[in-house]
């Protein structure tokens, strides 16, 4: 049976009130990948409790406790490893999966990243930037560590 043009209308109304609800954010953001592991007490963006297979999406600030730490894995095969007493956003992540090239930029304000390169830095590049340093990093591998005003990087 077809349906009338008010019951489209009305699920057409009723579809958009239910991406409404969901909030501003999570319709303005795009996800760019996926808490792949995930150690208690750790957030995103300051609010929510970030678990196994949770969406990570952009501008998203990850805060992880003294007992926390969240593996990050970005559609472009990018890996961060937090580890804990670490804040960290994400500033920029642009791919397109086509081309397989993109770039990003993400800014850690205390603790430690583990950096493992996927399509997008080893295209345009990457920037890991700190209080005190901007990293650069094109593909491979970088160990991060801010704390005290110091960064020290290993890449």
């Amino acid at each position: 049976m077809p349906i009338s043009t008010p019951a489209r209308l009305l699920a057409s109304v009723a579809s958009l009130a239910l991406i409404a609800a969901t909030g501003p954010a999570l319709a303005q953001s795009p996800s760019v990948g996926t808490a792949a592991a995930v150690n208690p007490r750790s957030t995103g963006s300051g609010t929510r409790t970030l678990e196994l297979g949770s969406n990570i999406v952009h501008r998203e600030r990850i805060e992880t406790s003294s007992t926390g730490s969240v593996q990050v894995l970005f559609v472009d095969k990018t890996t961060l490893n937090i580890g804990p007493n670490s804040n960290l956003l994400i500033d920029e992540f642009v791919y397109d999966p086509n081309a397989k090239k993109g770039s990003m930029a993400i800014s850690l304000t205390k603790g430690a990243v583990r950096f493992v390169g996927g399509n997008a830095s080893h295209s345009d590049g990457a920037e890991v930037k700190t209080p005190v340093a901007t990293i650069g990093i094109r593909g491979g591998v970088a160990a991060i560590l801010h704390r005290d005003g110091e960064t020290q990087a290993i890449l």
